[in-house]
């Protein structure tokens, strides 16, 4: 979870093994620890020559728990589909189609993925049915249009007996995951749908007693950093990283076209001039923009967020309607904090603590909820002789401690795409868990320890349904003092080792500079500065090298071609006879034109100077 990687919902999917990561790629490379830096650094710039989407994207295995790589791009069966080929491949192909629309960062979806795979080499070429998928975090706009809002959701296009499916935007089989052990199930409800059969699938989110979730590969041990000042600095971009990504894919997500019903070249194209935001979704976001303005540990993002805030209530007073183009732009053009925009198309460069979406948000989260506090508290060490376990503390301001989670379950019902993640969510925050109906709403240390244990509590949960050990969080080698037994935990010291670990010192613009060299050095690659072999410089170097590769090539050939002897034709001027024409054109061009025209007067290549004569 925040722990140095991130699974949904807590699930831990934290940092590969000291080594085995390509920092600042696309996504990560997830090869052997010891491998060399010189034999990483040569088969990512191989590979970027086969792949320029992601150059450094090898892990393009069905399922591979990391974001920025297609899901199904090694599959034989499950056809990946874009919005240019979707119309004529599948609306209008004839034969019958299942897809599956994901977005590659969610867990969920990664767990769905070998099962959809499965299902797809099961019923492979019955009735003619096609599969394919779309990354939806990819082509956010087109699934926008397509009104796909959370992930994974699988639909049906021209099956029998219903109409829906003949429509441009197909008729829905399921929203969830369904797993492992749910393939049949799955099948029956497919084949219902190919036959012309109602079939009914699962209850959204439900699984069968004691189901485990497809887990096509392990999650790696999660790593948790000590915490320092240079840490929470690292957090705190991670959390800007996850905010910059959610503001551009979680509110275009949630966009709608606007004057009517879309046309077929409107639907499919990339064109977002009706496409806009609105209603409560609208209020929501300027809420948590709002909010997120008040909370961030830095002047200058919360004058970042404060501004965007500030263009969804212009919108909002206008026409009621925030247009896509006109948020885009807003986007484009603010930094939060060293943070560019760039971050909100392509994360993964800029991750420093966290490798996944998921984990920047759990990171936000517990950065925002301990900020809360230390700011209502009036300190970096708020102190208390009662423990913070749901008691009112008089000093606290009224209003950040329930604001904290009340805008996190307004951020999470509306703009997280990952469909169950968000279910499980909101049901740990309906049900009062851990008592969070008896915070007052002054108790803001008490909102960030609720925080704390449904994360913990989740971990721990979606560990044991994946089948690998997670410690407790903290661990003890970290904070000996938050254990006082296996079951026992002491809540001042975890509140404090949640500060420490998230909210950043007062002087933190020293540590962002540095940081921020770990994602401004790739474009230095042909200037001055260290080089760092993210795939946009791969790509560079791939240009370069495969430029010289032709320049060589075409070189070689040249110089073979004007090594081969023409045939000598024995009509003039090329007849016996005429040999002192030919020295002459040899004295006069002998080793400036033609190499192999250097003979002696007794002696010259009769052939190659008959060649130059021509």
């Amino acid at each position: 979870g925040g722990r140095g990687g991130a699974g949904c919902c807590g699930a831990a999917a934290g940092a590969p093994p000291k080594g085995a990561r390509l920092r600042g790629s696309r996504a990560r490379w997830w090869l052997p620890a010891g491998s060399s830096r010189r034999a990483t650094r040569a088969v990512a710039v191989a590979w970027a020559f086969f792949w320029p989407r992601d150059a450094c994207a090898a892990a393009g295995v069905v399922g591979l728990p990391v974001g920025g790589t297609p899901l199904f791009q090694q599959s034989k069966v499950v056809e990946e589909l874009r919005p240019d080929n979707f119309e004529a491949r599948v609306v209008n192909g004839g034969g019958p189609w299942f897809v599956d629309f994901y977005a590659d960062w969610c867990p969920h979806c990664q767990h769905f993925a070998p099962v959809w795979n499965s299902v797809a080499e099961k019923l492979k070429g019955e009735g003619g049915v096609s599969f394919g998928a779309v990354d939806c975090a990819k082509y956010i706009t087109f699934c926008s249009k397509m009104k796909i809002q959370s992930y994974p959701i699988t639909r049906a296009f021209n099956t029998l007996n219903d109409p829906d499916s003949r429509e441009r935007l197909g008729s829905q089989v399921h929203a969830g995951e369904y797993n492992a052990d749910e393939v049949a199930d799955l099948i029956l409800l497919l084949r219902g749908r190919l036959q012309g059969r109602a079939t009914v699938p699962k209850a959204h989110g439900a699984s069968r007693p004691g189901s485990r979730a497809a887990s096509p590969t392990p999650y790696p041990k999660p790593v948790e950093l000590p915490p320092s000042a240079h840490t929470a600095a690292q957090r705190l971009v991670d959390a800007e990283v996850a905010i910059a990504y959610s503001l551009r894919q979680g509110t275009i997500l949630k966009m709608e076209q606007v004057g009517g019903a879309a046309s077929a070249g409107s639907m499919f194209s990339d064109s977002v001039d009706n496409m806009a935001l609105s209603g409560q979704a609208l209020v929501e976001l300027e809420s948590w923009l709002a909010f997120l303005g008040k909370m961030l540990p830095t002047p200058s993002g919360r004058a970042a967020l404060q501004e965007l805030a500030q263009v969804c209530r212009e919108h909002a007073a206008t026409d009621g309607r925030l247009w896509q183009k006109d948020w885009v732009k807003a986007l484009d053009s603010r930094h939060i904090d060293v943070v560019p925009p760039d971050a909100g198309r392509d994360p993964s460069r800029y991750w420093q603590v966290c490798t996944t979406y998921t984990c920047g948000l759990w990171t936000l989260f517990h950065l925002v909820t301990a900020n809360a506090a230390e700011l209502s508290g009036g300190g970096r060490r708020l102190q208390a002789e009662a423990p913070p376990s749901g008691a009112v503390h008089g000093r606290l301001l009224a209003d950040n401690g329930p604001e904290a989670l009340t805008r996190i379950k307004g951020f999470v019902a509306t703009f997280f795409g990952c469909a169950d993640c968000a279910q499980h969510f909101l049901a740990a925050y309906d049900s009062c868990i851990f008592g969070r109906c008896d915070l007052s709403q002054s108790d803001d240390v008490g909102a960030s320890l609720w925080l704390w244990r449904v994360h913990n509590n989740v971990t721990t949960r979606i560990a044991e349904e994946r089948g690998y050990k997670v410690d407790k969080w903290p661990p003890e080698n970290l904070c000996s003092d938050c254990w006082a037994s296996s079951e026992q935990w002491d809540p001042w010291a975890v509140y404090h080792y949640l500060v420490d670990s998230y909210v950043p010192p007062n002087d933190v613009e020293g540590h962002l500079q540095r940081i921020q060299q770990t994602f401004k050095a790739p474009q230095a690659l042909f200037g001055t500065g260290p080089v760092v072999w993210t795939s946009t410089n791969i790509r560079r170097l791939a240009i370069v090298v495969g430029a010289l590769g032709i320049i060589v090539l075409l070189s070689v050939f040249c110089r073979s071609w004007s090594a081969t002897p023409p045939t000598l034709v024995d009509q003039p001027p090329f007849a016996p006879g005429r040999e002192e024409e030919y020295l002459q054109v040899t004295n006069r061009y002998n080793g400036e034109l033609c190499s192999p025209c250097q003979g002696t007067l007794p002696r010259f290549d009769y052939q190659n100077n008959a060649r130059l004569l021509q």
